[in-house]
């Protein structure tokens, strides 16, 4: 684990002093390079790595309104309480079959969808969602006006 990410004794927000260096995304980035290639966490091989790269993405922002004093401490949310969902900002690496109704994100294989409405335009990130046994696929598009 990086000097820089290792928990301080006594600390128990795991924040660093308003005056310490903090990590943006592109060291974040390397972390988790580090994190997904480490065998103490190599669970995180696992997880394709766009949705986890969205996640640090969106991590920066809500540190740097903490630190700013915009907003609290940023919080690790309970399963099940919050929406559970990920990411994929790639549309390359996700592969839409309209006729058949089912698309196939990395490393989860082709899922079917009920489909509500056309795919129109090009396609600019998926979203997979869950909410209790329930699973539920957002296709964000853009169209010429």
């Amino acid at each position: 684990m990086p000097l820089c990410l290792q928990p301080r004794a006594g600390d128990e927000t795991g924040v660093a002093e308003e005056g310490a260096k903090k990590l943006g995304y592109p060291a974040l980035c390397k972390c988790l390079t580090e994190w997904r290639n480490s065998p103490e966490t190599a669970w995180l091989a696992d997880a394709p790595v766009h949705p986890l790269q969205q996640t640090l993405k969106d991590l920066e922002p809500a540190y740097a309104n903490f630190f700013a004093k915009r907003a609290d401490v940023p919080r690790f949310k309970k399963k099940g309480r919050s929406r559970n969902s990920f990411r994929y900002p790639d549309p390359k690496q996700v592969k839409l079959d309209q006729a058949n109704s089912r698309l196939s994100p990395p490393k989860l294989g082709w899922l079917r969808y009920r489909k509500s409405g056309d795919v129109l335009g090009t396609v600019k990130n998926i979203t997979v969602s869950q909410s209790g046994d329930k699973g539920s696929v957002s296709i964000q598009t853009e169209r010429e006006a």
